[in-house]
Parts: C-alpha cells; sequence; structure tokens
C-alpha cells in the first residue's frame, strides 16, 4: 500500500510538471504571436532571435520538486548508502580490550532499563567490527566498573568517539547504531574528568533531534491511527525520538537556550505511547516526565506562561502522574552517581 502510494504521488507530480510545461510553451507561443500580430514589420535578426528563445525556453524544463527526484533516485539506485560508522582502533587498544575480555565486560556492565529498545543494537554491533555505538558502551561501561578504568584507555576511546560525531553531524541519513550512539553521549557523562574536550550535550542533543526528523518517516507514522499497533522498529524509533526530545530539553532548561524539539511532534507520540498498545510502564514513565519538562520549558524559556499558571501546571501534572512521579524519583536516585540526566 506505501509502495502505491508513493506510485500514485509520483504519478500526479509528473502530471503536474507536464501541465506546466505545456502552460508554459503555449503562453510563450501565444506571447510571440501577439507581438507578431501587433508589429507587421520586424527586422530578420529580430526574427531568429525570437525564434532561438522561444526553442531554448521549449528545451528548458521545469525542476521536478526534490521529493520527487529523491524517490526517483532511491527506486532506480536502490536506498542510499547509510554513512558507515566503523572506527579504526588502534591496534594497542584492540589488544587491551581483548585481554580477558575487557571489551565485553565494559559493555555488559552497563543497563539502563528506560533504555531497554537499545539493547538488540548494542548486541548486533558487537558481533562486528568496532562502531560508534560500541565505542560509547565502553565509555559507558567505564562508569559503573571503576576498577578496570585506565585513564589513557578512556581518553583514547572519548577522542575517537568526539572525532566519530564530529565526522557524522553533517551525514544524512545516518545509521541506527550512529543515532544510538548519539543518544548514549547525551544521556550519560562519558568524559569523567579526564579530558578537557568536553562534548557540548546541549548541541549534540539538538543536533541528534534534527537527525531523527531527516531520518524518520514522521508524517506517516502521525496519519496511523492510534489504535494500529505498532511494530517492534516503529516502537524504537519512537522511543528514541521521546528520549532524545527529553534529554534535549533538559540540556536546554539548564543552559536557558531555545529547543530543536518540533512541540507537535513531541505531543503526538507522548499520546501514541500512552494510548497505544505494545509500549510498556517504563516507556511511560518517560513521557510522563517528558509532558513535566515541556511544562518547564514553556514557563522558564519561553515564558508564555505567567509563574502562577506554571505553578497550577506543575501542580496537575503531579496530580495526574503521581504513580509516574515515584517511580522517577527512584530511577534519578539509582541513576546518581554514574549518570547525568
Amino acid at each position: 500500500m506505501a509502495l502505491e502510494s508513493e506510485l500514485a504521488e509520483l504519478r500526479l507530480a509528473v502530471r503536474e510538471l507536464c501541465q506546466t510545461a505545456s502552460s508554459r510553451a503555449l503562453r510563450t507561443t501565444s506571447s510571440n504571436q501577439d507581438t507578431t500580430t501587433s508589429v507587421p514589420v520586424i527586422a530578420e535578426v529580430s526574427q531568429e532571435r525570437t525564434e532561438d528563445q522561444t526553442v531554448a525556453t521549449c528545451l528548458d524544463p521545469p525542476v521536478a520538486p526534490v521529493r520527487v527526484i529523491r524517490k526517483m533516485y532511491t527506486w532506480i539506485n536502490g536506498n542510499p548508502e547509510t554513512p558507515k560508522d566503523v572506527v579504526e582502533l588502534p591496534e594497542s587498544i584492540r589488544a587491551q580490550l581483548a585481554s580477558n575480555d575487557l571489551g565485553l565486560r565494559l559493555i555488559e556492565t552497563k543497563n539502563i532499563p528506560r533504555l531497554h529498545f537499545i539493547q538488540g543494537t548494542i548486541e548486533k554491533a558487537l558481533s562486528g567490527e568496532y562502531n560508534l555505538l560500541s565505542v560509547t558502551c565502553l565509555l559507558a561501561g567505564m562508569q559503573t566498573n571503576f576498577s578496570i578504568i585506565g585513564k589513557d584507555l578512556h581518553t583514547s576511546l572519548y577522542g575517537i568517539l568526539k572525532s566519530g560525531l564530529e565526522k557524522l553531524a553533517l551525514e544524512s541519513p545516518l545509521s541506527m547504531p550512529s543515532l544510538y550512539a548519539m543518544l548514549l553521549t547525551c544521556l550519560l557523562n562519558l568524559n569523567l574528568g579526564y579530558s578537557d574536550s568536553f562534548i557540548d550535550a546541549w548541541l549534540l542533543s539538538g543536533s541528534l533531534i534534527l537527525h531523527l526528523m531527516l531520518s524518520l518517516d514522521f508524517p506517516v507514522h502521525q496519519q496511523m491511527p492510534l489504535s494500529l499497533r505498532y511494530t517492534e522498529d516503529d516502537r524504537n524509533r519512537i522511543l528514541m525520538w521521546n528520549s532524545a526530545c527529553l534529554q534535549h530539553l533538559k540540556f536546554t532548561i539548564g543552559v536557558g537556550k531555545l529547543s530543536a524539539v518540533r512541540m507537535d511532534l513531541a505531543a503526538h507520540y507522548i499520546d501514541v505511547v500512552k494510548h497505544t498498545e505494545g509500549f510498556s510502564e517504563l516507556d511511560k514513565e518517560v513521557v510522563a516526565e517528558l509532558e513535566l519538562f515541556i511544562l518547564l520549558y514553556r514557563g522558564i524559556v519561553e515564558e508564555h506562561i505567567s509563574a502562577k499558571q506554571l505553578q497550577s501546571n506543575l501542580s496537575q501534572w503531579h496530580t495526574t502522574n503521581a504513580k509516574h512521579y515515584k517511580a522517577l524519583k527512584g530511577n534519578d536516585e539509582a541513576e546518581e552517581g554514574h549518570s547525568h540526566l
């Protein structure tokens, strides 16, 4: 059905282009005829010049919409190659990670229940070459296993991650592992004070939001009825979007800057998680917290509502989300010390 819809849309766009081209040619011919009628005597040079201009106009086709060009390119050449996020680790680091299965032990120590949707992708990332996601997981594991933290190893991996994220900044679309690597980097304090070269989490989370809007087919998802059961892949994308929005708003309020979050999309996917089957209580905790930070953002940064109205909205949120509020407090206490949320 999706393919038939796209084909129908493409046919309509091509038909509009043909009609535009025909009407333009008719207008040009009509204009030339009117000019010839009103001026009975025209020099030969002028006639030749007019004919050349007419031919040039007819040969100059209208430009197709970008969406049509992209779809035609995809159908002819297949899906564009996803940017490779494989990273080359120096042999010394590879040897250190291989020693006593250090790499696997580091990754297994990191487990954030709210990010359950990432686990499957992490396991796939470990089956092949090192990529940005596996490097991010190694750094995350160092937060919870202080006995095997090595300053040199951490500094090297952090530099590789930072360099890799910089290279992906202008790439699109990004692979899911790359997007997950960006999300984990925003969620966790991976620096640990070993390096003066910090990753700006507000900027990175804003970039992640923009990449998600480029990579995910939001218009299609928005048209889907809430009663429809989403696929696992769709759910993972929605959960990543919600987590990214929440984290970006936290940093936005913290630094007092404007947000990259589209509030209409945020509201839509909050409703999806609340009212659609297939989402867990942990997923609903995230959207409850997201609603809270949307209220705070509008009252503190945008200043669109008065302090009195903000207090009223917060009280209402607390009443509505009493169950989730207790869970949120428990999560913050459990994650304190190894994560800056």
